[in-house]
């Protein structure tokens, strides 16, 4: 028999419609061994874990999240529209005009999960 825990993601205001009334429900699948954790997802093992399906509205665009659990460790898979890779995040440029530091407009890719 399958055995299933339900992991409650309290997911940022930014990501759904209204942070008062909405949580997303993660289902974790119980696993006997630990998914390769390798940046491609290919295990197979991600297969069947559900997909929950949730929206950034600050970047527009959909996330999706999966989870694996065994019986110490929980393993979340996430997978995002990303054009490129962004590594660095409010960096301090040299504004000439106003002689002195201004943050720039960079934001390092992220994702944060609370429950």
């Amino acid at each position: 028999m399958k055995r299933t825990a339900v992991l409650v993601l309290v997911v940022m205001a930014a990501l759904i419609p209204s942070a008062a009334s909405a949580a997303g429900e993660l289902i974790s699948i119980s696993t006997t061994a630990a998914p390769v954790i390798d940046g491609r997802a290919a295990d197979p093992a991600w297969k069947s874990a559900p997909v929950l399906v949730t929206h950034d509205r600050v970047a527009d665009v959909d996330i999706e999240l999966r989870s694996l659990h065994t019986g110490s460790e929980i393993f979340i898979l996430a997978r995002y529209p990303d054009p490129d890779e962004s590594r660095a995040h409010k960096l301090w440029h040299w504004d000439q005009a106003k002689g002195m530091y201004v943050q720039g407009p960079e934001r390092e890719d992220a994702l944060v999960i609370k429950w």
